[in-house]
This record gives C-alpha cells, structure tokens and sequence, in this order.
C-alpha cells in the first residue's frame, strides 16, 4: 500500500504453487510515470488499518520525519 502511495503499481506474484508452501510471495513494483502521486484513498486505508490493528506503522513515521502530510 506504502509503494501505491509513492507512485508505484503494485502486483503480488506467487512464485511456487501455494499449496507446496504459502511463503513464496513476490511483490512486483513498477514506478510510474509522473513519480509520486499523493493518493489520499490509499493513505486513508492504510492509517485505518495500522489504527484497527492498534500498530505503530514505520512507514507513517517515516513521512512524518520527511514532513510529508499523512495525518492519522
């Protein structure tokens, strides 16, 4: 969710038949073009799900050191 926000299309491969082990995920990012587009849908899910989960989210403290604006 944190790549979607910083611009990038995201994809979640299964490398190996998951039914031979369910640990074999790759996730595939893509930057596109234009760089970073601020998607507040996407900042909203991820601050509802670090909030329901009652996680302290790294990368929300990541923004917040860079003063990016994600407010929870």
């Amino acid at each position: 969710m944190m790549l979607e926000i910083e611009g990038y299309h995201t994809d979640i491969v299964e490398l190996i038949d998951p039914d031979e082990t369910p640990k074999n995920l790759l996730i595939r990012a893509v930057r596109r073009r234009g760089g970073t587009i601020i998607n507040n849908e996407k900042i909203d899910e991820y601050n509802k799900i670090i909030d329901f989960l009652g996680l302290n989210g790294s990368f929300y403290d990541i923004y917040k050191s860079r003063g990016d604006k994600i407010e929870r």
